[in-house]
């Protein structure tokens, strides 16, 4: 069996997936991607630009969707070494329909959880 091609690999990966498990693998390592920890220059920069947004647009569904949308695809690009087209075609591909805007809905709900809160939110 020949090498496996980016979509091949993105398309088990995604197959993995237990959205409603938000300890599996591919949901905490996009909450390490959104807090910064990925990047080893500007980690703090880009989280606070994260957290920023997602503040700002917190109660906006459509803006936050597109925010994770396009997060996801990055991070799923970089972590298998591919274009983000072809990491965006892979993931569509491979999550179709209810699947895909569950696993979305998922990312929102991360996104507003580890970003969400104001510095001033005591518990």
């Amino acid at each position: 069996m020949g090498k496996k091609t980016f979509a091949q690999a993105i398309a088990e990966s995604m197959q993995r997936i237990d959205i409603a498990d938000e300890n599996t693998a591919a949901r905490q390592l996009f909450r390490c991607w959104l807090d910064g920890s990925y990047r080893n220059y500007d980690g703090l920069d880009f989280h606070n630009s994260n957290k920023d947004f997602v503040n700002a647009n917190y109660d906006d569904y459509k803006k936050l969707r597109s925010f994770v949308i396009g997060e996801f695809t990055k991070n799923i690009a970089v972590d298998f070494g591919c274009s983000i087209s072809t990491a965006q075609k892979a993931i569509v591909k491979s999550l179709r329909g209810d699947k895909l805007e569950s696993l979305t809905q998922a990312l929102v709900y991360d996104a507003q959880v580890l970003l969400g809160l104001p510095d001033n939110h005591y518990w």
